[in-house]
């Protein structure tokens, strides 16, 4: 019987375009013209060839050839502008139909045979019928003129015919299910999860009147990870290779986002629900969901940003249920190019706005590719609830201290709906440590809001920021019984914290106490959205770890419970955007509907402090103005800003490489101070077993393509060249890339440790706030990060938490005036000690002071001399009594190129002592002494951790302090911890290394 022979066959070509089209994807079985077929794209020029093997000897009897483009379709031409697809929508066609072709075939691929030649080809589906059968095994089309002026695209080569045996082949949608649907998942609250059982595929694969009954085959689907995107089930079934690696997203289609897709899950009505109202709840979904329960359509979901909470009652069954979602993609998904050689930034488009609200930065930014699906998918939980008549919904928490903090007064209110048509008798109820609050209404049909009354708490437990006490949380249960029955039930938690805003620049009090915010953007959490709470916490650990006390949610990009909860337990405050960054339209239908939704579902985070409409712009006016409303009317007290870098905030950078001295100079920013500083940043090249995970099997070393696709952009606003030309300066140019890599760490932690200690020079003068471009990776990175995609850590890092100490001893890089910050809530008083040493250890100069710093404070103490060696180290430390506070070591050059005498320092000996493993619950602690036995100074040491039985990284592992300087003789204590899950051998194996050792 005659069928595709060419069907995921080998298959090679004249040459490719640098994007997301290899020529295997024309055998693939996605044949489709125009923008919803995969396809293979050749470079430009003419003649193209392609090649399909066929794996044996068949008897050909036709051809399907399917152009991506069409009749009349024209040439792309980009915008002259450094964002070369800005204007495009995802529609336009960037390749060329062949004219001019010829097919031919061979049996050996040396001798060929013409079967077919046209001078009048059109485009789109060619089929091509033999007057008889040609026995052959390869089968190449060769096209000689084409279309237009766009590069040959083919999305199709199917060869008809029969066949003997040949090798078994599978394509990316050659799909199976597992079968296995796992049983329901009790949940909190009277809820059940649906996070797992869900089968996936494709819009042209399914039957939409089938799908939604009992009985409908799934075996052709591919199991769904939920919560998860498209991507990720692909990815996860191994279906394509993760596109955070390597080149790999070169190798996945941009026609996903091009298709709906349609998640399915079946599954019996969870004990207890039956005789109660039943609800189905998801939390997020990208971009339109349309819902269908038991053939049903019970509603939509219409972007990301909004929960959909639908009442299945009358639709469930005492059967099996079935659940099936349509996931629509973008309207607009923009037709994203690929950084590369040219070195461009920016390969999104600018319209994703017309789907607003939506994620804008997922047809790539300077800092991510595009994301192939454009994240459409099930990306956050889903869940059945049951209930009674009446509803909970958000509550609000507002706290009010006195202004010695002996009282705190906490109002709870909370909207209750009923579900039914007539008034409803209820009482509703708050139990927060060991205090209850109740309040009996009745409820008319619809929602009302009941106040639960004021409660005064004496001696409160209040909640700090990172480093200005416990950021203590208060467990929050709400109930309503109606009928004398429970009748919902919800668990949370709130902070109890006190708020106050200065204007110009913008100051943050929190319980009365002045906040230094220093901390960093997030972008996107990750590539794919795959954020389980436990990376999530670990995440926001590390950023605890550094001393960071505010992240700031790019656009709303990381909005999720976990985000927000890892925040509040860290003692982290978060600065949430909303959904808007450059040219956007006023009044879009559901904008304001999706921003009250997303106020009123986090509100209860203590947490959240500013709420901000826009990047580097303000929202158009009517949209300002609605959303400065919702802020206002439904979280009391929390800061509105509408413009994330003008007003009483600045930002723009820079974000490339600069003089660590020059971030003292205000002179280089663009408001010409410091200010509430938004986004400052420069590459960080993680260390080098990172990179070998970034660039994969692709070459390492030289800087070549992988490095451009990972955000090593020349022409791009990191200008990576001149933190090269900064490393290569320093300490010479690099042979290979661990030692590029090592190298780099000396600018990463110099110049992290720079940036913050110029806000802490100018703490109160006019600095209030400092937050990095950017401190957390979406993917495998070399430029704007603290930590890498794999969690581990290096000198970005540790130049931050050294800088952003709570208690802190430093020396401006520009005057090398001594100076102690507090960033605590109490008193500082003690000692500082300044001593310069030759790169032998020998003290060339000491200074000493005594010093008493106030509450969230600065004291200017002297200046340390020059001296005359060009190379050596300055020592600063902060003790109070006998207790060593900070310890701060620069190294401090006449010319950057002085540096290079560590390079001739000699051979450092150093020497560890390890002590044993101590258990505090599912955390594992050990300490490490490292000493310096020999006879210079052992430099930048680096401590890490790993697997004794495996040989692999334990990460993410939190230090005490890492790539440290020590003197001869010197030794240091560093305690590393880390989570069991995360060792599971129980054998830890340290690791030491140091620049000269």
């Amino acid at each position: 019987m005659s069928h595709d022979l060419a069907l995921n066959r080998p298959v090679s070509a004249s040459s490719t375009a640098y994007a997301a089209t290899p020529a295997r994807f024309v055998t693939d079985g996605l044949q489709r013209a125009g923008v919803r077929g995969s396809g293979w794209r050749a470079a430009g020029g003419d003649p193209q060839w392609l090649v399909v093997d066929l794996q044996g000897v068949c008897s050909i009897e036709s051809f399907v050839l399917v152009f991506e483009a069409g009749p009349g379709d024209p040439t792309f031409v980009p915008v002259p502008t450094y964002q070369p697809r800005d204007e495009t929508t995802g529609a336009e066609i960037l390749s060329a139909a062949a004219l001019s072709f010829h097919i031919e075939v061979s049996t050996d691929e040396k001798v060929w045979r013409e079967v077919h030649r046209t001078d009048d080809g059109w485009g789109a589906e060619t089929r091509i019928a033999l007057d008889e059968p040609v026995s052959a095994r390869y089968v190449r089309l060769v096209a000689t003129r084409r279309s237009n002026d766009n590069p040959l695209g083919l999305n199709g080569f199917q060869v008809y015919g029969t066949s003997g045996e040949r090798p078994e082949v599978t394509g990316w949608i050659d799909w199976r299910s597992s079968g296995d649907v796992p049983a329901l998942t009790p949940g909190p609250d009277n809820t059940v999860e649906l996070n797992s059982g869900w089968h996936l595929t494709m819009d042209d694969f399914a039957d939409a009147a089938l799908l939604v009954k009992p009985d409908a085959d799934t075996s052709r689907w591919m199991d769904a990870t939920v919560p998860g995107t498209v991507l990720a089930s692909l990815v996860d079934q191994g279906h394509f290779p993760d596109p955070a690696i390597a080149l790999h997203n070169m190798e996945i289609p941009e026609a996903l986002s091009r298709h709906s897709w349609w998640y399915r899950r079946a599954f019996p009505l969870p004990e207890g629900f039956a005789g109660r109202r039943v609800w189905l709840e998801l939390d997020g979904v990208m971009q339109h969901a349309e819902i269908w329960l038991n053939g049903a359509k019970i509603g939509d979901v219409p972007n990301p940003f909004v929960r959909g909470a639908f009442d299945v009652t009358a639709v469930v069954t005492t059967g099996e249920q079935v659940l099936a979602l349509r996931l629509n993609p973008m309207k607009h998904p923009g037709s994203p190019t690929d950084k590369g050689s040219d070195g461009g930034a920016f390969p999104n488009s600018g319209r994703l706005h017309l789907d607003s609200p939506t994620y804008l930065s997922i047809s790539g930014w300077d800092w991510m590719p595009a994301v192939r699906d454009r994240g459409t998918g099930i990306w956050n939980h889903v869940r059945l609830r049951a209930t009674g008549a009446a509803v909970l919904g958000d509550p609000r928490v507002v706290t009010t201290l006195s202004d010695d903090h002996r009282t705190a007064a906490i109002a709870i209110s909370v909207p209750v709906r009923n579900t039914g048509a007539t008034p409803l008798p209820v009482t509703v109820q708050a139990a927060f440590s060991g205090v209850k609050l109740a309040k009996a209404v009745v409820l008319a049909p619809g929602t009302t809001e009941v106040a639960l009354g004021t409660h005064s708490m004496v001696d409160p437990k209040l909640w700090w920021p990172n480093g200005y006490g416990d950021p203590y949380l208060h467990d929050l249960t709400l109930t309503v019984v109606a009928s004398g029955a429970e009748s919902d039930r919800r668990a949370t938690h709130f902070g109890i914290r006190s708020l106050a805003y200065e204007q110009d620049p913008l100051k943050i009090h929190v319980n009365g106490v002045p906040i230094f915010c220093r901390g960093g953007n997030w972008g996107f959490d990750e590539l794919l959205r795959r954020m389980p709470a436990e990376r999530m916490d670990d995440v926001v650990a590390l950023h605890r770890d550094m001393n960071f006390t505010m992240i700031r949610n790019w656009i709303g990009s990381s909005n999720r419970d976990e985000f927000f909860a890892a925040c509040d337990r860290h003692g982290i405050l978060v600065w949430n955007d909303f959904w808007i960054v450059g040219d956007f339209p006023d009044d879009i239908p559901g904008y304001l509907d999706a921003a009250h939704d997303t106020v009123t579902r986090y509100r209860h985070h203590p947490s959240i402090v500013v709420w901000c409409g826009a990047n580097e712009a303000s929202p158009p006016p009517n949209t300002d103005a609605g959303l400065r409303k919702i802020v206002g009317e439904q979280h009391t007290g929390v800061h509105y800003q509408s413009h994330s870098a003008d007003g009483s905030v600045s930002g723009h950078g820079p974000y490339h490489w600069v003089e660590p001295a020059k971030y003292f100079d205000p002179g280089i920013y663009d408001t010409f101070d410091f200010g509430f500083h938004t986004e400052i940043g420069m590459p960080a090249v993680p260390v080098a077993e990172t990179m070998r995970n970034l660039v994969g099997a692709e070459v390492a070393w030289p800087i070549g393509d992988v490095w451009y696709a990972h955000d090593w952009c020349t022409n791009g606003n990191q200008r990576p060249q001149l933190y090269q030309a900064a490393i290569d300066t320093r300490l010479g140019a690099s042979d290979g890339l661990d030692e590029f890599c090592r190298k780099a760490q000396f600018v990463n932690y110099e110049n992290m440790r720079a940036m913050f200690e110029a806000w802490n020079a100018h703490l109160w003068d006019d600095a209030s706030a400092l937050l990095l471009w950017m401190s957390h990776p979406a993917w495998h990175s070399t430029v704007w990060q603290t930590y890498d995609y794999d969690l581990d850590v290096n000198g970005t890092y540790f130049g931050a938490k050294k800088a952003c100490e709570p208690q802190h001893v430093q020396a401006s890089s520009d005057s090398w005036q001594v100076a102690v910050l507090n960033h605590t809530n109490g008193i500082l008083r003690g000692r500082v000690e300044a001593t310069v040493h030759s790169l032998t250890g020998a003290v060339l100069s000491t200074q000493k002071a005594d010093v008493e710093v106030g509450p969230s404070g600065k004291a200017d103490l002297f200046e340390v001399p020059p001296h005359a060696s060009p190379l050596h180290l300055v020592r600063l430390r902060l003790f109070d009594g006998d207790r060593l506070r900070s310890e701060n070591t620069y190294w401090r050059y006449r010319a950057p190129s002085d540096m290079r005498g560590l390079n001739s320092l000699g051979h450092a000996r150093v020497s560890t002592d390890v002590g044993s493993t101590r258990h505090d619950g599912d955390r594992r602690r050990l300490t490490v002494e490292v000493r310096n036995t020999g006879e210079v100074v052992a430099a930048m040491i680096r401590i890490g951790l790993r697997d004794r039985r495996s040989d692999t990284r334990v990460l993410p592992t939190f230090y005490s302090d890492n790539y440290l300087w020590l003197l001869p003789g010197e030794s240091r204590e560093v305690t590393l911890s880390w989570h069991e899950r995360d060792l599971t051998s129980e054998q830890p194996c340290v690791t030491v290394e140091a620049y000269n050792a």
